[in-house]
């Protein structure tokens, strides 16, 4: 397959981070946020859609609030043809349970992000899943304890700081099913129009756009955002997992903060299992991410035990809730 080579411009920069800061933003605000008309940021933003170059849009929801629990586990995958791991993962995207597909380079081939409300229950249904695909054999189990979300500043850098926090320790809460048809409506299309949420729910546009804010009050609806196909685009994204010794909340914070103010660190999750924290970097060459990466290693080496690094290649499916959440 021949590769999309394309020069994004400073405005189609700007553009593309706003629209990966909230994907629901109308034409006329991401237009206006890109120092461009409403016509060309529509123009630009169906075109990076119809070649491929974006993809789906998704909300961020914090699921802890739901007691679900988090697990990411890194598969070495065997199969015989590319059609055949096609196949593999068009099964996993449809997965009641998984709710993330990331090809990754390295030691394994893809992380499969799973939901489940304990960890027996996730056993269950990693056991049944290897079994119904046998290619699916060496694997590594990480469970996620907190995750950040971190803007995109290597394509615009803002005036401040932020990161979306998802995960922890949360009291559960119970929603309406009309907060729970709103969530499911907007998973399906994150960038549906208000009228088409309220027929998914069943309930007016005023108490569709009632309900949104008031998930958005209780912490349950963080955002929206969007898939990024960087590779298309001309940029790199890998990841930096970290097993941790000798650790401190005062040095681990410190890496926190290191994380939140680089530029090109998009996601950090404390993990639990063989390693302790993956640390995620998109830049416009390798080159930059591994100075990323040595710059962690030389300011933290106090207590970093050993870490791994990998290319992450294409992400088949994103999102923060399984299926089975709604049915």
């Amino acid at each position: 397959m021949n590769k999309i080579i394309i020069m994004l411009k400073k405005k189609d920069k700007r553009l593309l981070y706003e629209f990966c800061l909230n994907s629901r933003l109308p034409y006329s605000i991401l237009g206006r946020k890109s120092g461009m008309s409403q016509q060309l940021a529509a123009y630009k933003m169906k075109s990076f859609i119809s070649n491929g170059m974006v993809g789906h849009s998704y909300p961020i929801i914090d699921y802890s609030y739901f007691s679900l629990l988090q697990f990411r586990v890194h598969f070495r995958v065997s199969y015989r043809s590319k059609e055949a791991f096609r196949g593999l993962v068009s099964r996993l995207y449809e997965h009641e349970n998984v709710v993330g597909i990331m090809e990754r380079s390295g030691r394994y081939d893809i992380i499969v992000t799973f939901m489940a409300k304990n960890p027996s229950s996730f056993n269950k249904t990693l056991k049944q899943l290897i079994a119904e695909n046998p290619g699916l054999r060496n694997y590594m189990i990480l469970t996620t304890v907190v995750s950040h979300y971190l803007p995109k500043k290597y394509l615009a850098m803002p005036d401040e700081d932020k990161d979306i926090i998802i995960g922890g320790d949360r009291e559960s809460i119970e929603i309406t099913d009309t907060e729970k048809d709103v969530l499911l409506s907007v998973c399906r299309d994150a960038r549906a129009h208000i009228v088409k949420i309220a027929r998914d729910a069943d309930v007016s546009p005023r108490t569709a756009v009632s309900t949104m804010k008031r998930l958005s009050t209780k912490g349950v609806l963080k955002g929206f955002s969007s898939v990024l196909n960087l590779r298309k685009l001309g940029y790199h994204r890998s990841a930096m997992l970290i097993r941790y010794h000798n650790l401190s909340v005062d040095i681990e914070d410190k890496l926190r903060t290191f994380c939140i103010r680089n530029k090109n660190i998009t996601e950090m999750h404390k993990l639990f299992g063989d390693f302790d924290v993956e640390i995620t970097a998109e830049a416009e060459t390798a080159e930059e991410i591994r100075k990323v990466f040595i710059q962690i290693r030389e300011l933290f080496e106090e207590i970093i035990m050993d870490s791994d690094t990998f290319s992450v290649f294409r992400i088949h499916k994103r999102s923060f809730v399984p299926g089975e959440f709604f049915a």
